[in-house]
């Protein structure tokens, strides 16, 4: 560790990575708009606002400033969400966010169409296609045309589900297993073997990329990432067609759906199916998903403890301790596309991988045995399964392509701040988009390499956003540090290793020779890495930031390094209201009640002393019982109405102490640099430095009201509160927002009971 490294410099370089490697989500509209003359945007505003606004003696930014462009598009960004009638110490969301009218979605989703247009736009430029490039972007160009023509005659190509046939019978031909539902004549099969079902299992996951009874990932050594097995196989219970969330919370609102999608799909396999019999495979097998849920998956609240997922075996252990499953046959499957000598290595006697649920394992071994479930049902949902994966490729239902839900895969990956969009949206619009988005999953450092040369052409734009940037989370990081040092619940080794993890040194990505070695390293490479070397096994897609905690880092995509989050000519306020704090919630991620279980070095420990572990869950358990007391949906009929705050305790953490970190960063700032030019506009000139701070802040989030459906997936789903929750909740906790908007004390967004999270309780 270098002693002036830090996770500045963590993110900094991540955001390079990112810059080189990492995969941009992307997008057609162009968020900030310039008004002139009577093309300005009519306003219902008043002409002054109330009375909680404060002012400074610097006055508005200067109409010759090289300033001036910059700060009137922000103005009329404000311009057209604000509803200046609303009080904000009452309602601060509707305040902030009550004329948003753009049915794009949040900023993040049309932000999303910028850059997929800026992506599209860069591959499709004759002169850059020209230039020299390594292979990997050439291959790409060729990946967007070949995506093109496909997209084109993407009705043609799925009519007769022709892919999906195909996979079905390499399966088939792997396992000697047939497809008992659409053949409904034929005797039902016998159950599979230890050797076939190990061979079944491992092929989908391996081959076909289909998780069932069994999943598997690659992760780092949780326990010694510097040993040398720096990775492990990671084999976890089962993954299903859904998130689990589902089948426990919305089952009654997905299940009739559900159903009439899986039957379209066989009749569209094999038409003249008797309807009944097929009516009840399907049912068998969606019984057959619920039965996984209710006794064969551990509870995700459960799981939120790492340590006890972590469970050592080698082969002949598993071999011992759960023989119905041929374990050399699955571990064979699942590393088919590995190189000979990574195969050989898995398949040695000795070699060691975790057993994330045993438990679960060796009750799934006793129910196969025990006839819980019939053969033909087991066979059929392996077979329909595949068809899951690859349903983009069946034709159409309802109109519309199909685009697989994403389920989290085995290990520590964290929900995304914010989901991506799918690919197939862009079909109805633009080839050129939808093909672009493709290439942001199918040739993710390759499409970030093209990303990149879009945004920051030259060493010196990229030296710019370095320094730029860098200035940034150098003050979020010492805001996050002082907030620690403050804590009284907290005992000073607590905090000296907390520190610890705040100055870890990473590996710089940086250049051409090492992206395109970086090209050829697939996850199940890293078993044979001696010691956990930094190397960036997974970059998270999108415009949202991810910390990886057995990696102690953090990632922030270049996609959102521009308006309307963060432009080198906007205020401080509101890169720091915006940028920065994204950035914070994904620094705070690091000590959730996740990122505490984790030290300086990516291991799996328990850092924290005990009366510094009392304090900080009874802090949880406040932010925790909060959010339960949301009810969106209170009175609608529709349960459950509130906000699960256990679900996303995480992500309520991570915005409550960002917002301090990006805060303190932001005051830190302008106490050396001084206060900015006031906004060039009658209205929001008026505002303080503060008040934009937080105004930005909550402009992250504004989108249009939900319907009480869109409302309800959410709260059943998602690790994330609904916007309006996102920001009520993390301001009403933070007493700086009473003092910028000069909020009496007891109203709804300036309570005299609040949760204090990162903080000591007794800041003012």
């Amino acid at each position: 560790m270098g002693n002036a490294t830090n996770l500045a410099q963590i993110v900094l370089l991540n955001v390079i990575l990112v810059a080189v490697l990492a995969t941009i989500a992307l997008s057609t509209t162009t968020f900030v708009k310039v008004y002139k003359g009577n093309n300005r945007p009519s306003s219902k505003v008043a002409k002054s606002i109330p009375s909680t606004v404060f002012h400074y003696n610097n006055g508005p930014v200067p109409p010759n400033s090289s300033l001036a462009v910059a700060y009137a598009q922000l103005s009329d960004l404000f311009l057209s969400m604000i509803n200046i009638s609303v009080n904000p110490c009452n309602d601060f969301y509707a305040f902030t966010c009550g004329n948003y009218d753009n049915p794009a979605g949040m900023s993040f989703d049309q932000l999303d169409y910028r850059n997929m247009r800026i992506m599209a736009e860069k591959i499709n430029d004759p002169a850059y296609r020209d230039s020299p490039l390594p292979k990997p972007v050439k291959q790409l160009f060729d990946y967007f045309e070949t995506c093109k023509d496909a997209f084109s005659a993407w009705t043609s190509i799925t009519k007769d589900a022709t892919y999906v046939k195909s996979k079905l019978q390499m399966f088939q031909a792997a396992t000697e297993l047939s497809f008992p539902l659409l053949q409904q004549d034929a005797t039902d099969p016998t159950m599979p073997n230890g050797t076939t079902l190990a061979t079944a299992i491992g092929y989908l996951n391996g081959v076909l990329q289909t998780p069932t009874f069994l999943s598997f990932g690659i992760d780092t050594n949780w326990k010694d990432p510097q040993s040398t097995q720096g990775y492990m196989l990671m084999i976890d219970h089962a993954t299903l067609t859904f998130p689990v969330s589902y089948y426990l919370k919305a089952w009654d609102f997905i299940k009739v759906g559900y159903r009439d999608r899986i039957m379209i799909w066989m009749n569209q396999l094999a038409p003249s199916l008797n309807q009944t019999k097929l009516g009840q495979d399907v049912d068998d097998m969606m019984r057959l998903e619920r039965r996984f849920v209710t006794d064969l998956i551990t509870d995700a609240t459960t799981r939120r403890k790492f340590a006890r997922s972590f469970n050592r075996y080698t082969r002949q252990q598993a071999e011992a301790q759960y023989p119905f499953i041929d374990w050399h046959a699955y571990l064979k499957r699942i590393s088919t596309y590995a190189d000979v000598s990574i195969q050989a290595r898995i398949l040695q006697d000795d070699f060691e991988f975790i057993i994330m649920e045993p438990v679960m394992l060796a009750k799934l071994g006793s129910y196969l045995s025990s006839d819980q479930f019939t053969a033909r049902t087991i066979i059929n949902y392996f077979n329909y399964r595949i068809i899951d994966t690859f349903g983009s490729f069946m034709p159409p239902i309802w109109g519309a392509v199909y685009e697989k839900v994403e389920v989290r895969r085995p290990g520590v990956e964290r929900p995304r701040l914010i989901r991506r969009r799918p690919t197939m949206k862009f079909l109805t619009t633009q080839l050129d988009l939808a093909c672009a988005a493709s290439t942001v999953d199918a040739m993710q450092y390759a499409n970030a390499r093209v990303f990149i040369d879009a945004m920051y052409p030259t060493p010196n734009d990229r030296l710019a956003i370095r320094r730029n940037f860098g200035h940034l989370m150098d003050s979020v990081i010492a805001g996050f540090r002082s907030m620690i040092d403050e804590l009284k619940w907290m005992s000073s080794k607590s905090k000296s290793s907390l520190a610890e993890t705040l100055k870890t040194d990473f590996e710089r990505c940086l250049n051409n020779e090492l992206f395109r070695s970086c090209m050829h390293r697939f996850r199940i490479h890293f078993l044979t890495e001696n010691k956990t070397d930094r190397p960036y096994d997974e970059i998270k897609m999108g415009l949202g930031g991810s910390f990886q905690p057995e990696l102690n880092s953090i990632t922030l995509p270049a996609g959102i390094l521009q308006k309307p989050y963060y432009d080198e000519n906007w205020p401080t306020s509101i890169n720091y209201g915006g940028l920065a704090l994204v950035a914070a919630h994904e620094l705070t991620h690091g000590f959730d009640d996740e990122g505490v279980q984790w030290n300086g070095m990516g291991a799996l420990e328990h850092w924290m002393t005990n009366i510094s572990s009392i304090g900080f869950y009874e802090m949880a358990a406040c932010v925790v019982d909060e959010y339960n007391g949301f009810c969106p949906l209170a009175g609608t009929g529709k349960e459950p109405s509130c906000i699960n705050g256990e679900q996303t305790q995480g992500e309520n953490i991570a915005d409550n102490g960002g917002i301090h970190a990006a805060w303190i960063g932001y005051q830190t700032h302008m106490a050396l640099d001084g206060p900015d030019p006031q906004l060039p506009d009658p209205i929001f000139s008026q505002f303080t430095h503060d008040q934009l701070f937080f105004m930005s802040f909550a402009h992250v989030w504004c989108r249009m009201s939900p319907s009480d459906d869109a409302l309800y997936r959410q709260i059943i789903t998602d690790p994330h509160s609904p916007s309006t929750y996102r920001v009520f909740g993390t301001i009403q906790n933070f007493p700086a927002f009473r003092a910028a908007f000069n909020c009496p004390a007891g109203v709804p967004y300036s309570p005299l009971q609040h949760c204090s999270v990162w903080m000591p309780k007794e800041v003012p």
